[in-house]
């Protein structure tokens, strides 16, 4: 066991012997509180999935920017459940359907899908708030509204809960 635990850990899925999706499974259990993101050139809905369905917390690809990739594990460092912008736009396009199709007092307001947008584009909470003029707190007030109304507790949850339908 390590002397100090980590916060926040980097897994790639193509690991030799072993697949990084069993390893954030395996850390899982023995680490809970350990954050993994998962940082492949995978991007197949079937390895994302397993890879947050094991715990990852965020799922990023490498192809980002340096300067992406670390404001992404401050996120995650501190809470948050950063997605590449792609794979965000999976969970934007399920909750558009569904808008469409479903009229219900947990309906997202138009400001909760301005805010939903701009995390599928891949935004971070600060980068929300300065696109749509808002505070940080606001921003933060929004997502706790739309988890809510959508029944997760997460970023994770929000794309895991597309991914079923």
């Amino acid at each position: 066991m390590l002397a100090a635990l980590p916060d926040v850990m980097l897994m790639d899925i193509n690991m030799p012997g072993r697949s990084g999706i069993e390893c954030v499974e395996a850390l899982m259990k023995k680490i809970p509180d350990l954050k993994i993101l998962m940082l492949t050139n995978y991007s197949d809905d079937e390895r994302i999935f397993d890879s947050l369905r094991a715990g990852a917390v965020g799922y990023l690809l490498k192809n980002s920017s340096i300067e992406k990739l670390a404001e992404l594990i401050e996120e995650a460092h501190h809470g948050g459940a950063p997605l590449a912008g792609e794979i965000a736009q999976r969970v934007l396009a399920y909750f558009q359907r569904q808008k469409k199709t479903v009229q219900s007092p947990a309906a997202l307001s138009e400001r909760e899908l301005e805010v939903l947008r701009a995390l599928a584009e891949g935004l971070s909470n600060k980068e929300i708030a300065g696109q749509l003029s808002i505070s940080l707190p606001a921003v933060r007030l929004h997502l706790k509204n739309i988890y809510a109304k959508l029944h997760v507790n997460s970023r994770t949850g929000l794309f895991l809960r597309a991914a079923r339908h």
